[in-house]
């Protein structure tokens, strides 16, 4: 057989074992030869992406944390998301692997439970299903950790806007002062205001605020202190 068929054969029988898109990668080729040559470059790209995206999945697998405000399905469906990548990838990680990962990568609500599963016998025979809804029900016997954080930034904000108040309040009272001074001033009378007096002026001004008692008769209390 001369190399022409020697050639021919070759490219036939590269043809008839790839996909349609290698065969599209290489369907210009006029030698064996050079169709091998890009399968193999193409594949060994295929290969070196392959091992790149493994690689960055086993550093997620490494370094996912359940949050303190996240809930336990929601934590449940991003390390499951890489547990299906990786294996979509031709790279099963094992029941007891995932397991061992849930145990250390839930947050501090959950270490009297973690510590009873660990302490059972049964642990190292425990499916990832069982695992799951016994971690899920335990979950629900704890305050919801994002109700939690809400309370506590509504807190928060009730503390600032309080002493935002507070402080507007001191500003004005403290406006309130000068000008019934400058009244005074205006009128001949020079007087202080001692710490009773003062504490008298703020409640006065308090109920005004609250409504309790008009401006006018504010005013006119405090001119009879």
């Amino acid at each position: 057989m001369n190399e022409c068929n020697w050639n021919s054969n070759g490219l036939h029988s590269i043809f008839i074992a790839i996909s349609l898109d290698e065969f599209k990668r290489i369907s210009m080729c006029e030698t064996s030869k050079e169709a091998w040559d890009i399968l193999e470059a193409t594949h060994e790209g295929i290969r070196t992406v392959k091992h790149y995206k493994l690689q960055m999945l086993t550093m997620k697998f490494e370094d996912i944390r359940m949050k303190e405000d996240e809930i336990f399905d929601e934590f449940y469906v991003k390390l499951n998301d890489i547990v299906n990548l990786s294996y979509n990838l031709d790279q099963s990680i094992i029941e007891n692997r995932i397991a061992r990962k849930f145990m250390r990568s839930l947050p501090e609500r959950f270490k009297s439970k973690v510590t009873a599963i660990k302490e059972s016998k049964d642990f190292d025979k425990m499916k990832i299903e069982e695992l799951v809804g016994s971690l899920q029900t335990y979950e629900l016997t704890l305050p919801h950790p994002k109700r939690n954080k809400s309370i506590a930034l509504r807190s928060s904000k009730e503390e600032v806007d309080s002493e935002s108040n507070a402080s507007l309040d001191d500003e004005n009272f403290s406006i309130l002062v000068k000008k019934f001074r400058k009244f005074l001033r205006s009128r001949g009378v020079q007087r202080r205001f001692n710490k009773n007096t003062k504490r008298i002026m703020v409640a006065l001004v308090g109920s005004a605020r609250r409504k309790e008692i008009s401006t006018l008769q504010m005013r006119s209390r405090i001119k009879q202190i």
